[in-house]
């Protein structure tokens, strides 16, 4: 045999005989030997949304690939035709929506015209009971002068009483008929007022009340035209990372679905060992323990520090595995985050030693500093770590403030920043505060107050639209104990006045998402309200967008949601809103030593093709987890997201340009500890690639 094969041989020996030792000897070898490790690793399954049937491949098993690009096509046939359906339904609707308001205006128009003829006979009655009533009035008053000269020939002998008594009759007769005339001529007054009333009351243009049925049926199948438009374009399976394609089990002509990958791709980290700490040696390891690492095979050495380890003893991964033995491996699982990227291959063998000495947990997954040139000075932006928000104990003694959201607002010349709670747990409890920060991170000793409003509960999002106004929003999610009160569900619309900031717009938002039907709340990918959770919000265009942070979809991507008209919303017109899915993205995080769907905590637009992404664990409540920064760009009603940066140990809260728009500004709520936060050179956000972590 070759020297070569011995010293494979054994290295391999060497390697089993650690495992054995450490795992079935029970021997503490953490500090001394080392544990069993390999360099991290990610598998993604690549699978349509929906059953298709498979027809091109447009790669090959081991190849590179770039996130975002093209790994197989799916035939479309089915969906196209769905679509076809769809948009039948939609022209057939609109044609609904136009019959009805031909008819609605056709009906008004008569309406109109039958008010029309009763007020011109209504006229034309009043002008001859007008032209009668004269004309009895002007005989009235003949008579009476007829009268007059005929009682005064009486008085002296020169007529006849007969005549004069004749008169007289006559005179009553024509008063009678003058008084009646005067109480005709009033009603009639009254008919003809009220008929030019209600002919000038007629609306020929159909009101929205009129056509809402028919409105709600065409907004449900825009939104499934919508949905179908995205599935079709999901239907172009893409790389959802720089990695390496592992597998292709199917071939064209077969069936793909969501169960049925088309692809797997691995992504590498060689920036994180995962080491195994069986369970005799379970209790000496704590997240940011000191951590060497050795390659079992080639020696190559590196440093770090513990960044997460499981909290429960249980099966150690397979690669732990002591080989051929029945009795399966307990332990936890530790990922030690490194210096600096390792060399090698990945998912390569290493001997892990980890000391219970402490030191700070690399944040950067990338050559430090992350630095561009100033094009003011020539020096260099460099990114600092997270700091803590310099917070006033007089703002503590009277308020919680775990900061879940901010935004500059140049007219105050401040940050404003929304906090989960506000109050304290006896007093101003979920009091409607915002806070406010100089662009230094010194937080104003006071809360300013939102007027208009009793209480902001929850408050996990905060956007500035193109008008200036502010915009916050609860969580819309369940509390622990199950209960969703209104002002859990706010969305408020804020304006800025001389006597401060007032709540100029409210709405319940989770409430009238239950007014939608089932099959609409589908197609928004919320079904199930209960399961909502909202923690991310921006605004661009007139529009809102909102980031959920669960759920996620059946394919575990995030889900971003457009409010196109949101002050139709605010009025309580959740249709006219023209709430739509708008776009899904898959992020990831890792939560208690795994790697699990990433929700949206924070929105923000660069610009129009391009999104940034605060990304924490969906859905779940680990004791520990590092959140991450992804850049999102917009094509074609699709997003592809590349991960600009992990924070280790912390979770993103909160997103906003800082003032002069070069650098971005980042917040971590951490509960009960001081709130972080730290800025990052816009440059460098665009600097970092495609790698989907960093």
């Amino acid at each position: 045999m070759a020297m070569d094969g011995y010293r494979t041989l054994g290295r391999l020996g060497l390697v089993a005989a650690l495992i054995g030792a450490e795992l079935w000897l029970g021997h503490d070898l953490t500090a001394r030997s080392g544990v069993i490790g390999y360099t991290s690793t990610r598998a993604f399954s690549v699978a349509p949304p929906r059953r298709a049937t498979l027809k091109a491949i447009d790669v090959q098993v081991g190849a590179l690939v770039r996130a975002g690009e093209l790994l197989a096509e799916l035939d479309t046939t089915q969906i196209d035709d769905e679509l076809q359906a769809a948009e039948a339904e939609r022209a057939r609707a609109a044609a609904a929506i136009q019959a009805a308001t031909a008819r609605l205006r056709r009906d008004s128009v008569n309406t109109e015209r039958r008010f029309a003829s009763s007020s011109e006979r209504a006229s034309a009655d009043l002008v001859a009971a007008e032209a009668a009533a004269r004309t009895a009035a002007a005989e009235l008053a003949a008579v009476e002068a007829e009268l007059r000269g005929q009682a005064d020939l009486v008085q002296r002998h020169l007529a006849s009483a007969t005549v004069q008594n004749s008169l007289e009759l006559r005179r009553a007769s024509l008063a009678k008929q003058v008084d009646s005339a005067e109480r005709v001529l009033g009603v009639l007054r009254g008919n003809a007022a009220a008929a030019v009333k209600r002919t000038a009351g007629v609306d020929t243009d159909p009101t929205e009340d009129d056509l809402a049925p028919l409105t709600a049926q065409l907004r449900a199948t825009e939104l499934r035209i919508d949905q179908l438009t995205r599935e079709r374009g999901a239907l172009s399976l893409r790389a959802p990372v720089d990695g390496v394609v592992e597998q292709l089990p199917l071939h064209p002509g077969e069936l793909a679905g969501p169960d049925t990958p088309v692809a797997t791709v691995v992504a590498a980290d060689t920036t994180r060992v995962v080491a195994c700490i069986p369970e005799a040696s379970a209790r000496g390891v704590e997240v940011g323990f000191e951590a060497e690492t050795t390659s079992a095979f080639d020696h190559v050495q590196a440093t770090g520090a513990v960044e997460s380890v499981t909290r429960e003893i249980a099966p150690l991964p397979a690669r732990c595995q002591a080989p051929g033995s029945k009795a399966i491996a307990m332990g936890r699982v530790a990922v030690v985050a490194l210096d600096a990227p390792l060399e090698g291959l990945p998912g390569q063998t290493q001997i892990v030693q980890i000391h219970a000495r402490r030191r700070p947990v690399p944040q950067n997954r990338a050559p430090r500093p992350i630095a561009t040139p100033d094009a003011g000075t020539g020096d260099a932006a460099v990114t600092r770590d997270a700091v803590p928000m310099r917070v006033p104990p007089a703002l503590l003694a009277r308020s919680r403030f775990e900061p879940s959201g901010l935004v500059w607002v140049a007219a105050l010349d401040r940050y404003v920043i929304v906090s989960d709670d506000t109050g304290t747990v006896d007093r101003d409890v979920h009091a409607p505060w915002l806070f406010t920060m100089t662009a230094d991170g010194a937080v104003d000793p006071a809360p300013v107050a939102v007027a208009g409003i009793a209480e902001l509960n929850d408050l996990e999002s905060i956007a500035v639209d193109d008008a200036g106004a502010i915009w916050v929003a609860s969580s819309q999610s369940v509390s622990r104990r199950g209960n969703r009160p209104a002002s859990r569900q706010h969305l408020v619309r804020i304006a800025r006045g001389a006597d401060g900031l007032r709540a100029e717009g409210v709405v319940d938002l989770a409430a009238r998402l239950a007014q939608l039907p089932a099959a609409t709340r589908a197609t928004l990918g919320v079904e199930e309200l209960r399961r909502l959770d909202i923690e991310g919000l921006a605004a661009r265009g007139g529009a809102l967008y909102v980031g959920l942070k669960a759920p996620v979809d059946g394919d575990g991507r995030a889900i971003i949601w457009k409010i196109a008209a949101p002050e139709r919303l605010l009025a309580g017109d959740v249709v006219g809103a023209a709430i739509t899915r708008w776009a899904t993205v898959r992020l990831a995080v890792e939560a208690d030593g795994r790697e699990v769907a990433g929700g949206i905590a924070d929105l923000l637009f660069m610009d129009d093709q391009t999104l940034l992404i605060a990304a924490t664990a969906s859905g779940l409540d680990p004791i520990a987890q590092s959140g991450a920064l992804y850049r999102a760009t917009i094509a074609g009603g699709e997003l592809t997201a590349t991960r600009v940066r992990t924070f280790a140990g912390l979770k993103p809260e909160g997103l906003a340009l800082a003032p002069g728009g070069d650098r971005l500004a980042v917040a971590f709520d951490r509960g009960a500890e001081p709130a972080l936060w730290l800025e990052l050179p816009r440059a460098a956000l665009a600097a970092q690639g495609a790698p989907s972590r960093d």
